[in-house]
């Protein structure tokens, strides 16, 4: 998830602190995003950016070279981020499989191997 403070920022290097709020709400409006989430996903990202092109925003490079950039640090596709993977355990010492099958039966033999 893209933090929407992040978006309305890199809106403010563009616009003044009124037009970027103006300008983003008409990108939320023709993208068909919601306005009212705190974060927005990567794909909605990008519908902005091209909401924008559509919209002949006038002067937007570095605005869209912005949007593509937080677009692509994040993961894509709706909903929460993808859980991290839970480490593996440890796996247990197992002994060589010569020696576990040479083991059974016999009992241990403790000190230096003949």
């Amino acid at each position: 998830m893209i933090a929407k403070h992040k978006v309305v920022s890199l809106f403010e290097a563009r616009f003044d602190y009124a037009w970027a709020r103006i300008v983003l709400s008409d990108a939320l409006a023709k993208a068909g995003v919601s306005g009212g989430k705190e974060g927005l996903d990567a794909d909605e990202v990008r519908s902005i950016a091209a909401a924008l092109t559509a919209l002949a925003v006038p002067r937007i490079d570095g605005l869209l070279a912005g949007l593509a950039a937080l677009a692509d640090a994040a993961p894509a596709g709706k909903g929460k981020a993808a859980p991290e993977p839970e480490p593996e355990p440890e796996p247990e010492a197992e002994e060589p499989a010569e020696e576990a099958e040479a083991s059974k039966g016999k009992p241990a033999q403790k000190g230096k191997k003949r």
